[in-house]
């Protein structure tokens, strides 16, 4: 048996870093400097600097957000409400690009995305917090909302929002960002006012517009000197691979009142599926389409790819505890407190309809009880063969071989007679290659 002293009793010094210089550097769009329309895109540069890293996990976009609303504040009768992912949701697309063109990332609707990972990653306390930066719920129900505004005499809660978004996807990433290879272009794409802001209390009240000012796109730098420098350069003179995850997305549309198996297909191909998002949205739910998700009165949901079905024996959805210990385990949080999330239970037991009795109700439609009453049910199904290496090895599901990959939804029980919108997303491994010799950058899904 081999022995070995604990860490209290290792004396030896800490290794110091090379030669160098931390500082944070700060960019402003490169195309203008208010944007307003939905559509419109804002471009920021993450600029070419020597012998120096970006501290990517630190990156964050900070600006204002002035919005319109059809009625004035008076007290808190006409709150509006932003979407439950808070600013996220006020971009329809985020893409990254290298400086010759080529794309390196594109999430389409991450803000749907964005709920779903802090949805598992803060608690309803921590959302509390994040009001500072994300929009999130600054209050301590258990709504499917993010930060409620234009109340009067409500500092930072009127109508106009300061925010600091923290980047997702390729960008969000442990390892340090090499400057010095290629400029890389970060574009954002309006979403529209509703989606943003899905819900509004008052009679003929709405947002009616969003506007975005004062954005700078924030980043810690680390500079080495040249001596310092060329101890990296030594190791990694002609090229760097850095693995990041990123997210696709893709939806399809199921018939209100429909019954029996419905098999989604999945469009997505890559070579390391790790998680999958499924949500469903009622055309009528209070959170808006791709926020408020509800059970499609499921007996079972399973992912089928290349003939293998995921898991073997599909995830029991007449039992809410079983799908929601799968939420969990996607995200490393079954047995760890950092993930344990703040869907609370009045959420998770919605379903299109009151589909097992006494034990899912249907989605709420209405307005009054929509702090207490959300509709927040989601299906994460965790496809890593390893599941405790998420951050280290390259382990999910190869969807690239077959267009035979879909997600089958055995409903029960006929849909409400409204038209519901399934949303998918891929959660899956992506490599950064950057030859450093000729400037060119491009990525491996």
């Amino acid at each position: 048996m081999s022995v070995a002293l604990p860490s209290e009793l290792d004396f030896s010094l800490p290794a110091s870093l090379p030669d160098n210089k931390s500082y944070e550097i700060r960019t402003q769009p490169t195309n203008g400097a208010t944007f307003s329309a939905q559509g419109s895109v804002i471009q920021l540069s993450l600029p070419l600097l020597q012998r120096s890293f970006y501290e990517s996990s630190t990156m964050y976009l900070t600006g204002r957000l002035t919005t319109t609303v059809a009625v004035p504040a008076s007290g808190s009768t006409n709150v509006c409400y932003c979407n439950p992912a808070g600013i996220y949701g006020a971009f329809s697309r985020l893409t990254v690009r290298s400086a010759n063109g080529n794309t390196l990332d594109d999430i389409q609707n991450p803000g749907q995305v964005a709920n779903l990972l802090l949805k598992a990653g803060l608690t309803a306390s921590e959302r509390v917090t994040c009001a500072n930066t994300m929009l999130l719920n600054e209050r301590t129900d258990a709504s499917n909302l993010g930060m409620s505004f234009n109340i009067a005499s409500a500092p930072g809660q009127v109508t106009t929002l300061d925010f600091a978004m923290p980047m997702i996807g390729l960008l969000n990433m442990t390892k340090y960002l090499p400057a010095y290879g290629t400029e890389l272009i970060i574009e954002l794409t309006l979403n529209s006012a509703s989606n943003f802001a899905p819900l509004a209390l008052g009679v003929n009240n709405s947002v009616t517009g969003i506007s975005f000012s004062n954005l700078e796109l924030v980043s810690q730098v680390l500079e080495f000197s040249p001596s310092a420098f060329a101890m990296i350069q030594q190791q990694y003179s002609e090229k760097i691979v850095l693995k990041s995850e990123t997210y696709s997305f893709g939806s399809t549309t199921i018939a209100g009142a429909t019954v029996g198996v419905v098999d989604v297909p999945f469009n997505i191909r890559v070579n390391s599926l790790k998680r999958l998002f499924l949500i469903c949205s009622p055309s009528t739910v209070l959170e808006g389409v791709g926020y408020g998700s509800v059970n499609p009165n499921a007996n079972s949901i399973s992912f089928i790819s290349n003939g293998f079905t995921y898991p073997q024996r599909p995830v029991q959805c007449q039992r809410p505890a079983e799908v929601y210990a799968q939420f969990q385990k996607a995200f490393g949080g079954l047995y760890s407190a950092d993930k344990s999330g703040q869907i609370q239970l009045a959420g998770w037991r919605r379903a299109s309809t009151a589909y097992v009795t006494d034990v899912y109700s249907a989605f709420n439609t209405n307005p009054t009880n929509v702090l207490t009453a959300p509709n927040s049910w989601y299906f994460v199904l965790d496809l890593e063969a390893l599941s405790n290496h998420k951050d280290t090895m390259y382990n999910g599901i190869n969807t690239t071989g077959s267009s035979a990959n879909y997600i089958r939804i055995d409903i029960g029980t006929a849909l409400a007679s409204t038209p519901h919108t399934v949303s998918y997303f891929s959660c899956h491994d992506v490599l950064l290659n950057m030859d450093l010799v000729n400037g060119i950058v491009s990525t491996v899904a």
